[in-house]
This record gives C-alpha cells, sequence and structure tokens, in this order.
C-alpha cells in the first residue's frame, strides 16, 4: 500500500514560504530581511493557488520561494547583521552607563561588511553587468542630485557626485554618446558602451527633497548596492582605454566650481618599461622549434609578397544553354527584385542589411570638434557641458558661473 501524502508537505505548501516564515527562519527583523532580499535581488512570488502554498488559509500574504529563503541562510550579510544588531546594544549600554572609552572602543571595532561577492554572483561576466547598470546611473544621478538631510548623509551624496562624475568623463573621452532627449524629468542620454545601448536619465537643477511618501530606506538600500556595482564596471572602462582609476581629484578647481573639469585623466605607465635598444622577443615552441616574432613577421612579408595565381576566366552562358544553378550559386546576399505583374512600372530597389550597415552614421562622434561655445549663466552648464565635450568641442563660461 503506498504511503499516503501528508496535507503541506508537497505541491504549493512546500515550494512556497510566507513572509513571516522566512523572517522567522531567518531570524532577523522584517527592515533587514527587506535589505537582505535587494541586495540578493529575491522578490515575491505569486503562486498558481493561493490557497494550496499557504496550507489552506486564505489570508493576504506574500510569498517567497523556499530554496530562495534556504538559500539566504547561508550569506555572510546576514551574520554581520546579527553582529551589528549586537553592537548597536553593547553601544547603547556602554553610552547610557556613561562608559565612553568602551563606547569608543566599540565605535572603532562596529562589524562591517562589503558588497563584492554579491556583485560577482549577480553579474557572472562584465557583459551582464554593463546591462544592468542603466538603473544605477539613475538613482546615482538623482542622488547626486539630493540635497542633504538626515536621511541621506553628505558622505553619500559626494560619493555619488564622483560616481556621476566619472561616467560622464569616460563618455566624454570615448565618444560614446548617441542620443539626447530632454523631457519633464529630465535629460535622458543614450551612449553606446562596448557594443551595447546604456540609457540614463538626469534630473534637472532644482532642489528636490525626498517626498514623505517615498521609503528612503529601501532607496538607500539600492544605491548602496549601485556604488559597488558601477566601482566594478567603471574600473574596468577606466582600465580597457589605459587610464587610471579613481581619476584624481583636484581640490582647487573643484572649489572654484570647475565641476567634471576638476578631474584629471591620467595614463596607465607600464612598470616595466623596454629600452628601444633592447626590443623584446616573444619565443614561442612550434612542432619543436623556437620560432620568435620575426620569424612570423618575415613569413608574413613573403606571403604578402607572393602574387596571387590568376583567377580562371568564366564564359557567360549563350541564351539557348540549358544552365541548372546550384546552391553555390545562389547566395542570400545575390537577391534580385522581381516587379510585381500587378503593379505598373518599377517601384524604388529594396535596401539589404548589408546596404544599411555600410551607411554613414547620422551623428558624428566629434561633431562640435571645430567649435568653441560660450554658455550664458542662464543655462544649465553642467549637461550642455557633458554634450558638447562629448561631441569634440570647446566650452567657456563666465567665472562668476
Amino acid at each position: 500500500m503506498a504511503k499516503l501524502k501528508q496535507r503541506g508537505k508537497s505541491g504549493a505548501a512546500k515550494a512556497y514560504i510566507t513572509r513571516s516564515s522566512a523572517i522567522k527562519k531567518l531570524q532577523c527583523s522584517l527592515a533587514d530581511f527587506r535589505r537582505l532580499c535587494i541586495l540578493k535581488g529575491i522578490f515575491p512570488r505569486e503562486p498558481r493557488h493561493r490557497k494550496r502554498a499557504n496550507k489552506g488559509s486564505s489570508a493576504p500574504t506574500t510569498f517567497y520561494y523556499a530554496k530562495d529563503i534556504a538559500y539566504l541562510t547561508h550569506e555572510p550579510i546576514l551574520r554581520k547583521l546579527r553582529e551589528h544588531k549586537a553592537f548597536a546594544k553593547k553601544l547603547a549600554r556602554a553610552l547610557g552607563r556613561g562608559e565612553w572609552s568602551s563606547a569608543k572602543s566599540l565605535e572603532e571595532n562596529k562589524p562591517v561588511y562589503t558588497l563584492d561577492h554579491i556583485v560577482k554572483e549577480r553579474y557572472p561576466t562584465f557583459i551582464d553587468a554593463l546591462r544592468d547598470i542603466d538603473d544605477a546611473l539613475c538613482l546615482i544621478h538623482l542622488f547626486a542630485a539630493l540635497p542633504t538631510s538626515p536621511q541621506v548623509p553628505t558622505s553619500l551624496i559626494a560619493n555619488c557626485t564622483r560616481l556621476s562624475a566619472e561616467w560622464q568623463l569616460y563618455v566624454m573621452r570615448t565618444h560614446a554618446l548617441r542620443k539626447v532627449f530632454l523631457s519633464i524629468k529630465g535629460v535622458y542620454f543614450q551612449a553606446e558602451v562596448m557594443g551595447q545601448t546604456v540609457t540614463w536619465l538626469v534630473p534637472y537643477q532644482f532642489t528636490q527633497p525626498i517626498p514623505v511618501d517615498v521609503d528612503a530606506r529601501v532607496m538607500l538600500t539600492f544605491v548602496e548596492l549601485y556604488q559597488t556595482l558601477l566601482g566594478f564596471v567603471f574600473f574596468k572602462l577606466y582600465s580597457d582605454i589605459s587610464l587610471v582609476y579613481p581619476p584624481p581629484l583636484n581640490l582647487d578647481k573643484d572649489e572654484a566650481g570647475a565641476g567634471v573639469g576638476a578631474f584629471t585623466l591620467e595614463d596607465i605607465v607600464s612598470e616595466q618599461l623596454v629600452s628601444p635598444s633592447t626590443p623584446a622577443v616573444k619565443k614561442v615552441e612550434v612542432d619543436g622549434k623556437v620560432v620568435t616574432n620575426k620569424d612570423v613577421k618575415r613569413a608574413i612579408l613573403d606571403i604578402n609578397s607572393t602574387p596571387l595565381p590568376p583567377q580562371p576566366t568564366v564564359s557567360a552562358p549563350k541564351a539557348n544553354d540549358d544552365v541548372i544553378p546550384t546552391d553555390i550559386d545562389i547566395l542570400p546576399e545575390d537577391f534580385i527584385v522581381q516587379p510585381s505583374k500587378s503593379t505598373e512600372g518599377q517601384g524604388a530597389p529594396l535596401l539589404t542589411m548589408r546596404d544599411i550597415s555600410v551607411l554613414p552614421s547620422a551623428t558624428s562622434p566629434l561633431l562640435f570638434s571645430s567649435l568653441t561655445i560660450f554658455i550664458s549663466r542662464e543655462t544649465p552648464r553642467p549637461l550642455l557641458e557633458f554634450v558638447i565635450r562629448t561631441f569634440g568641442g570647446r566650452v567657456g563660461w563666465p567665472a562668476t558661473l
């Protein structure tokens, strides 16, 4: 006789878990649970049968995959959050008793965690990270424009401002900007970086405090993750074009209001310099013989100097000859447009993908290379400076602007 199935031990009741059960299993608070789910990329799920997933109860609740919650139990950040909770209790006790030396010692040794391993888990390759920086750039530019408040510290705004400037410097250096669109929300920019289209929104320069109905803790958690992500991406982008990351900041220019111009782009200097008198010769062993770079270059020159054999001429077939075309003779590019019998005359020729790919680009990356543009005080200088310098132009403005 087969064993009877127990209720709630299989099916949807086992595949899903409620939020309250997940918090009880992880032994953390609701705020820490939300923070952990945002960092790990875990979001609620909607089961097909809510009553079955809730073990017969029809009460409204939030469901998660049980495997996702089991995956969170081994997260190192969860252990750090528990240590921080114990640290907060000890610090409050020391301050209440007036033990200032103990409080100072606790503050110096408070638990700190990093998000490097989370970025590596969520983005296995660099292209995956590059495809997902649209939201990161939008949020970083938003926080860079926010005023200082008790919810948003000054250090966070300064770091977001630095990251936004580093991104603009890279786009200006590589001339990667392709499209600009002005809307009521702000200015949309679209750039092409390593074959990927990146779109982000930059708000206008207005003082915009955080509304009351917006949960700042959720946004701060996303900013915490995006700062680490952009740090990884920018380091790779700067290294690919042989630039030092992070670019050094000139404090005097920054205090004078230079904006993006306060950063200096420096080329990476190789530690191992090879003198021109003794060039490095790379040796490779092929089939038991040592082959150097000179041998490879000599072989390439011999190939280029060898004349090509004459191509055999093919005579055109006569009209009365029966020629049967083969699959090799008919190529996808050799498409012949046959006019329709129902239409009179011949229409415009059709364009193939090869014809479209060889057409010149509508926007030149050096559109303003021969221009020097003076920006007045009534205009948004950072936005215009970014667009003009990206397309190769020079920018000037009054010293009091």
